[in-house]
């Protein structure tokens, strides 16, 4: 078994798509023009899947101080939003904390320039 970390996908987050097949996408903050966006969304806690190599679930939330979260499906592979989720706040403790377990692979991210 390989214990060393690879990095099989590095991407922008203006790179992933939100296209007619990302579920639930209406979800997502509008955008002026009415598209639905993840530009408005603070993200943390990355927690890589368990089934999938190259699906990332992140956190996103408007303000840090909403009452619901929501959970982003990324495919790596092919740079697109999957899937859109409400995460419940009952189980979000101090604005951001989380209530499952992440992983360490935000270590890895460096920030966008603005």
């Amino acid at each position: 078994l390989d214990d060393e970390w690879r990095e099989d996908f590095m991407i922008e987050s203006s790179d992933v798509s939100i296209d007619d097949s990302t579920w639930n996408a209406c979800l997502l903050p509008k955008l002026d023009d009415g598209c639905p966006t993840t530009d408005t969304l603070q993200l943390a806690h990355p927690t890589l899947s368990l089934m999938d190599a190259h699906i990332v679930y992140i956190m996103g939330k408007v303000d840090v101080s909403d009452e619901k979260a929501l959970v982003l499906t990324v495919d790596m592979a092919n740079k697109r939003l999957q899937e859109v989720s409400v995460y419940d706040a009952e189980r979000i403790v101090n604005d951001f904390d989380y209530a499952y377990t992440q992983s360490t692979i935000s270590q890895y991210f460096t920030t966008a320039a603005a």
